[in-house]
């Protein structure tokens, strides 16, 4: 008879780093497995995912695959994917191809706030795409540039036509006292 023991016949378990509730990390963490916070981590990670359980707390830099956060997280998230449902700090970075969302108050209406924060969703831009686009808006905005002096070199300027304005009047006035002084000399005076 042959006896098996019950838990080698369990699945195993899948890997993951895990930080623990009441447990500070601080520093540089890198992993092959999936990352889960449920404690505080303040530093820097990387690994293929990030799930910051609601008792979590992640600040500093973070660069994964997929970023799930139910807690607090602050700093610098740069991720493919990345479902929000927590809280994010001020002055967070945010950079994903694509963000989910979704809020749900404690209790009553909710309330979201953003302070001074940058939130870049979709892809990156290839180089020469970046290039080629900020080169067609140099363009568009040096033809604008050069309609405006079209337009302004087109029309006098006021000085233009106050001196205008002073030599018709001066060419008037001594034509004026001309006209006065001379004389009519096309038809004979009577005698």
């Amino acid at each position: 008879m042959t006896v098996t023991n019950p838990t080698r016949m369990a699945q195993p378990a899948t890997k993951q780093t895990l930080i623990e509730d009441d447990t500070e990390f601080k520093g540089k963490l890198s992993s092959k497995c999936p990352v889960v916070v449920k404690g505080s981590v303040d530093g820097e990670i990387a690994g293929p995912s990030l799930h910051v359980s609601s008792t979590g707390t992640v600040v500093g830099h973070v660069k994964v695959t997929e970023l799930r956060s139910e807690g607090t997280i602050g700093g610098e998230f740069d991720a493919d994917t990345i479902h929000l449902a927590g809280t994010v700090k001020s002055n967070t970075v945010i950079k994903a191809r694509s963000l989910e969302v979704r809020l749900t108050p404690q209790s009553g209406r909710l309330q979201v706030t953003f302070g001074e924060c940058e939130l870049a969703v979709g892809e990156v831009p290839s180089k020469e795409n970046a290039v080629s686009g900020a080169t067609q808006k140099e363009k568009e905005a040096g033809k604008k540039d050069k309609e405006k002096e079209k337009e302004a070199s087109a029309q006098p300027s006021a000085q233009e036509i106050d001196a205008a304005t002073d030599i018709r009047e001066a060419a008037e006035g001594e034509g004026g006292k001309r006209g006065r002084n001379r004389r009519d000399t096309s038809s004979p005076t009577p005698a």
